[in-house]
């Protein structure tokens, strides 16, 4: 999460350091480039909505368990199904993505649903 917040700030700085005359650091090319793509922003944004909605709450609940009233370590296994219950099955989306009828020889067409759960 902090590489997604601050992703303009250090590709602003990266950026600076890029384009100096006489540059030839491949560490810093290389992540000014993978900051810089449009996968590599959407990866950071789904790995941030996984940390704060799946990860952290999971986490709070299994460090609070024993000072929950009516709760305990055990009580987990329900919240484990009802997430497990609420993502898509991968082979689900998988066959969906696969079985989109091409248009107009190569050029796939864009699904215009995402998989749904």
């Amino acid at each position: 999460m902090p590489i997604f917040a601050n992703r303009v700030i250090v590709s602003g700085f990266l950026h600076k350091l890029v384009f100096i005359p006489n540059h030839s650091n491949i560490l810093e090319d290389f992540l000014w480039h993978a900051l810089g793509s449009i996968e590599m922003v959407a990866l950071l944004r789904v790995h941030t909505l996984f940390d704060l909605l799946i990860s952290r709450p999971l986490r709070w609940l299994s460090g609070k368990s024993s000072e929950l009233s009516d709760w305990s370590i055990y009580s987990m296994a329900g919240v484990l199904d009802l997430v497990e219950q609420a993502r898509p099955h991968p082979l689900r989306c998988a066959r969906a993505a696969l079985l989109v009828p091409l248009e107009g020889g190569a050029q796939p067409r864009r699904p215009s649903p995402p998989c749904a759960p």
